[in-house]
């Protein structure tokens, strides 16, 4: 049994306690107050050989500790500004809120969620024999403290000689590079000094093996990432806030076999209840019911035809008045029912005027001769 004497190592160069991830594949990680001999690359060498490279590193930009509303913690979260300057990323508005809050606690919260802008560089350490045999290496470098000072010096004409500057691989410059952690710094950051050799230095010898392809493949080292999908992360559970989730309990039988398609299953139970509609509609179905409507109105016409013959009764009573007399009172009609042949002629026919005084006399003094109104026989022409 024995202390590890890497991890001890590591402990004793690095006493802030940073830098306790792991290495990714090719990564370079400077430990504290160690000096390096490095050799700045340029970011995609076929650029740079045509003249066409407009930078050496790529922006990298992320967040760090995120507490969500349900108590889960995020870490790192990357930003999406880094591949679009104006993406509106929800972590970087709510950082700049908190940091311009009055209270203090915010201000905390702001300063866990921040994390400055870094930038990825290509680098050959040429500190030693083994840190070459490493090859190319890309590096996660501070922005402001590195990027910045780098690039100075790069646009700075004196730093140019026969047109080759300090990225050229047979001309350019090394730089020594010291990082001081932060707990010994006065700023409570890492701090970083830089210093470019005055004179150029070739390295094609060192680099071998598959060196394009490591310098090409520094863009890829980015997470890409967008805002919606910053924005979902940011959720406490995706699933828990969609609309589909809402008609679940209305569908037991098709959640229970596609558990997984919420909206596939709020759309089955849909189908169960339209096809009842469907079963319904035989029944009732669009001609169906219409055609017994129409029906319905046919079996009317015959009652409106029925009517028609009454129009005939009607009629019986003109050829009953041959003459262009008024319309036969219900006496006259009841009269001429009343009469069937000239044998109920009244005996007093012709001798009183039929309805006046002497004839109402004689028809109640002699009822039995009176069978038929003497206006009956006189209609008659009798």
């Amino acid at each position: 049994m024995a202390i590890n004497q890497k991890k001890a190592a590591d402990k004793a160069a690095n006493p802030g306690g940073g830098f306790s991830k792991p290495l990714k594949p090719n990564e370079f990680r400077p430990q504290a107050n160690k000096s390096y001999i490095l050799r700045i690359l340029p970011a995609n060498i076929d650029e740079y050989e045509a003249d066409e490279a407009d930078d050496f590193a790529y922006l990298f930009k992320d967040h760090g500790s995120y507490i969500k509303s349900n108590g889960e913690a995020l870490y790192d979260i990357p930003c999406p500004k880094m591949f679009d300057p104006r993406a509106e990323c929800p972590l970087c508005k709510e950082s700049w809120e908190l940091h311009n809050s009055p209270h203090p606690e915010d201000k905390k919260i702001a300063k866990d969620l921040y994390n400055p802008p870094r930038m990825y560089l290509n680098i050959l350490d040429l500190s030693d024999q083994e840190s070459v045999a490493k090859g190319v290496q890309w590096w996660s470098a501070p922005k402001k403290a590195i990027y910045d000072k780098i690039k100075e010096l790069l646009l700075n004409p004196q730093w140019v000689i026969n047109d080759k500057d300090i990225l050229d691989l047979k001309e350019g410059r090394n730089f020594t590079i010291k990082m001081i952690p932060g707990k010994e710094s006065s700023t409570g950051y890492a701090q970083y000094s830089i210093q470019p050799a005055p004179n150029a230095y070739d390295i094609t010898s060192f680099l071998v093996g598959d060196w394009r392809e490591r310098i090409n493949s520094l863009e890829t080292k980015r997470p890409s990432i967008t805002v919606k999908e910053v924005t979902d992360m940011l959720t406490c559970e995706a699933t828990a806030t969609t609309p589909p989730q809402v008609n679940v309990p209305a569908m037991p039988s098709s959640n229970a076999t596609t558990p997984g398609l919420p909206q596939a299953a709020a759309t089955t139970p849909n189908l169960p209840n339209n096809n009842s509609v469907a079963q319904e509609l035989p029944g009732n179905s669009p001609t169906t019911p219409n055609l017994p409507g129409a029906n319905s109105i046919t079996p009317e016409l015959p009652q409106a035809a029925a009517t028609t013959p009454t129009l005939p009764e009607e009629n019986t009573i003109p050829p009953a008045l041959p003459t262009d007399t008024p319309p036969a009172s219900p006496t006259n009609n009841a009269a001429q029912e009343a009469s069937v042949d000239v044998e109920n002629k009244p005996e007093c026919f012709g001798k009183y005027v039929p309805r006046a005084e002497n004839c109402k006399k004689c028809q109640k003094e002699n009822p039995s001769a009176h069978k038929a109104c003497c206006e009956i026989f006189m209609n008659e022409g009798m």
